[in-house]
């Protein structure tokens, strides 16, 4: 398809060209090209005619027209294509393409040229002719089942697709929603494109809330870092640095292992002098202590006793000896191993509650995060059984350090207690560094879990409509399409095939051409073409009165010769370009196809346009009528919008983007024109449409600030520049005694001058203006100038800033 007018060298109006964006083509297939009076648009259309399908327009009219707008011998035009494919213009090669061009030259050499109608008959006839034998009922009834059958396809994938629509609009709500992002939607899929997933509902069920924990935990990287930190942090212990049969041992020392009789007799008497069990466990302290004094005392150089103050130098020996028998190497031997012992014990007793604890934390993280370990099991154990143990193992140690004569059994259940803790907490260890491992590798980016999402959406979507349909939903709607495609494509080109064999072309012309012209609102006359008459074949039929009519100079005003061209141009694309292939594949041009129509008829003809040409590849309709491009831009919700001036093909002004009119693009470049803060306009090129500028602004302008005036000649008018008198402004009341040159006594003169300069410049091309008038630039500011003066002299605020 077209992309772009790569090169317009001196061809009509166009010395050079540029065109600042690429056309569109494909599902956005409109382009809309608005051009004033004079700027070029027939020339546009006529290039395009030079690379169009020969059965539109043919090699003969193709050299005259490029012979007419030709400048010089270095003219030539290029077209590029989307492929990269240039065309060129004059060239050896063919350049015949699927481009159809409705415009003045498509009028004069299929229509009527002047005031003489002159139909030409159809290239390619195929439906439509009168039914005159059973072969044609045959066929014709065969194409009538391919159709019903096509239709009752169309009907089934119809509401096949509304179903997939309206799921898909469902789950787009549930994915929105999903999501802390809220808005968020799922674009529908062509379900020609799609296959059904291998997943089932249940799996994607289950990958969707997994995805959407990945969403919310893509959200919240920050906490997962801080989760990540708290288990690397914990490293709990599992091996007890306790020897169980080296406690049980120690526990069960009896004093009469490590004492002498003497002693341990005094102990004993000393023992019986207490009822209290404290104090009794106390005494044996109390004797090991008083060793430790009297090896102090025994230092002294006279010994005297702690108790009584009195002098014991010739006792101290034998005291000493008996304590020394008493308290032995073993003893403190003994005595150090049990305080090591409760240290170890107090140390494994922390490490158990730490454990705890870090076991706590891990199942809190394992609930978490429990979507990632479903199949991890985090078994329980008896912490606190444990720490009861440890506990009554460290009061046994404790009472045997206070008491050494105390003997303990250890139960045989400790050593297994100790043993199962440690394979448990090897066990945890392990689960924790496969959950750090997991947690680590969610370094999740949000936009690719919500496309992770959307996918399973998708998916869910398609598994859901299918099974709205017994066979598959989507496998019956694919067969539905290779139905239709097959009965389009191969069935239904077949039978018109044969059956256009069998039709004999009986006016087939005028009754297209009939048809069309009642949809565009022209029901009071059919046509027929009289096939005798080489000179004027058109003949019009009056249905009221029944009178045939074959002048189209007396007979057809000049919006129905319009309506009449255009309806050609739509059957004769219909019967000739006659296939939906044919149709996706083509390019049509439209260049005003609604001159000299009524208002009433511009939205009738927008509209057809729309139906007609929806499906081809490319449309480019070029106008200078702003009420008709705001019909026909309102059908097309994606459309490329250009604005062709000074040899540009550019994007539209924002004055003008609203399609109401061009009134205030045209104010705007004449206060452009004279504004010293915009560069100066290019004056042999502003001359050319400026004063028609000036002189369309200030009728707008005088129709609605006096619109109770008519004019004189035309009563349903309004009044023109030219009768505007200045008894029309006595007795108004008015802002200004005068802007500028501009007073109430000058303005009907004022008016007059403007118009005869105007007049020069509104009709024709510009090349005709130019070679036939000529208007300086002091000039041409000074009527501008006296122009908007006008405007601010009844209107102070009527003004761009």
């Amino acid at each position: 398809m077209l992309k772009k007018i790569s090169k317009i060298n001196h061809f009509g109006v166009f010395d050079d060209f540029t065109q600042e964006k690429d056309f569109t083509h494909g599902d956005n297939n409109c382009n809309i090209i608005f051009g004033f009076n004079g700027s070029g648009k027939s020339t546009i259309a006529n290039i395009f005619s030079l690379f169009s399908n020969e059965s539109f327009l043919e090699k003969t009219e193709k050299e005259n027209i490029f012979n007419d707008y030709k400048n010089n011998d270095l003219t030539c035009v290029e077209l590029e294509l989307s492929n990269g494919t240039n065309l060129k213009y004059p060239s050896n090669n063919n350049n015949n393409k699927e481009i159809y061009i409705f415009d003045k030259t498509f009028i004069c050499s299929h229509v009527f040229i002047g005031e003489v109608g002159k139909i030409k008959k159809f290239s390619n006839t195929t439906v439509g002719a009168e039914i005159k034998n059973e072969a044609i009922s045959r066929i014709s009834e065969k194409i009538k089942l391919s159709e019903e059958k096509i239709n009752l396809k169309e009907k089934e994938n119809n509401s096949l697709y509304e179903k997939y629509q309206k799921i898909n609009k469902e789950m787009s709500a549930r994915f929105g929603n999903s999501l802390t992002d809220k808005g968020k939607n799922i674009k529908i899929r062509k379900l020609e494109d799609v296959d059904l997933p291998d997943e089932s509902f249940e799996t994607l069920n289950s990958d969707l809330e997994k995805f959407k924990i990945e969403y919310e935990l893509s959200k919240k990287q920050d906490q997962l870092k801080s989760d990540i930190a708290t288990l690397e942090q914990a490293k709990p212990e599992g091996q007890l640095k306790i020897n169980v049969s080296s406690i049980s041992e120690n526990l069960q020392i009896e004093l009469s292992q490590l004492s002498k009789d003497i002693l341990n007799k005094k102990i004993n008497e000393i023992k019986d002098y207490f009822d209290d069990d404290l104090k009794k466990k106390s005494v044996e302290r109390w004797f090991k202590f008083g060793r430790d004094i009297l090896l102090n005392i025994k230092k002294e150089s006279e010994p005297i006793c702690p108790v009584c103050d009195s002098e014991i130098s010739d006792k101290i020996d034998d005291l000493f000896k008996n304590y020394e028998d008493y308290f032995n190497e073993s003893y403190d031997n003994i005595f150090n191993k049990i305080s090591d012992e409760i240290q170890l014990v107090s140390e494994a007793m922390k490490n158990v509650i730490d454990s705890q604890l870090f076991f706590q934390q891990l199942k809190i993280q394992h609930e978490k995060y429990k979507v990632y370990f479903k199949d991890m099991v985090l078994n329980d154990f008896d912490f606190d059984l444990l720490n009861l143990s440890l506990s009554s193992l460290k009061d046994a140690l404790e009472i045997k350090k206070q008491n050494i004569q105390y003997t303990h059994v250890l139960p045989e259940s400790l050593n297994k207690e100790i043993s199962d803790y440690s394979d448990f907490i090897s066990l945890v260890v392990e689960q924790k560094n496969i959950i750090l491992k997991t947690l680590n590798s969610k370094n999740l980016d949000t936009h690719e879990v919500e496309e992770n999402i959307r996918e399973v959406f998708k998916k869910i979507i398609l598994v859901d409509f299918n099974s709205w349909h017994n066979d598959g939903a989507i496998k019956k709607y694919k067969n539905n399409s290779a139905i239709i495609k097959n009965i389009q494509e191969s069935v239904l080109p077949k039978l018109k095939s044969e059956l256009s064999t069998e039709l004999k072309k009986i006016k087939i012309e005028s009754k297209a051409i009939s048809k069309y012209l009642k949809k565009l609102g022209i029901d009071h006359f059919d046509i027929e073409i009289n096939e005798k008459n080489d000179n004027e074949n058109i003949i019009i039929k009056y249905k009221k009165s029944g009178k045939e009519k074959n002048k189209l100079k007396n007979s057809l005003s000049d919006a129905e010769k319009t309506a009449l061209a255009f309806s050609y141009f739509l059957s004769k694309f219909e019967y000739e370009v006659n296939t939906e292939q044919k149709i996706k594949d083509s390019c049509v041009v439209i260049d005003d196809p609604i001159s000299s129509l009524d208002e009433n008829r511009l939205y009738s003809t927008a509209l057809l346009i729309h139906k007609n040409f929806k499906k081809s590849k490319q449309l480019i309709v070029l106008s200078h009528n702003f009420l008709f491009l705001k019909y026909f831009n309102s059908f097309f919700k994606n459309k490329a919008v250009f604005f062709l001036n000074k040899c540009k093909l550019e994007n539209l002004p924002e004055e003008m983007k609203n399609f109401e009119t061009p009134y205030f693009y045209m104010m705007k470049i004449l206060h452009d024109f004279l504004s010293e803060d915009v560069a100066i306009c290019n004056y042999k090129e502003a001359r050319k449409y400026l004063p028609n500028y000036l002189r369309r602004v200030l009728e707008t302008f005088i129709c609605f600030k006096f619109c109770y005036l008519s004019s004189k000649d035309k009563k349903n008018q309004s009044i023109g520049l030219n009768e505007f008198t200045n008894n029309e402004i006595d007795g108004m009341e008015l802002h200004n005694e005068h802007i500028g040159d501009i007073n109430k006594e000058n303005i009907s003169d004022k008016l007059r001058e403007i118009v005869k300069v105007s007049d020069s410049y509104s009709h024709g091309n510009s090349q005709h203006t130019q070679e036939s008038h000529y208007i300086s630039e002091s000039e041409l500011r000074r009527i501008i100038k006296n122009g908007l003066d006008i405007i601010q002299f009844f209107d102070v605020n009527h003004k761009f800033k």
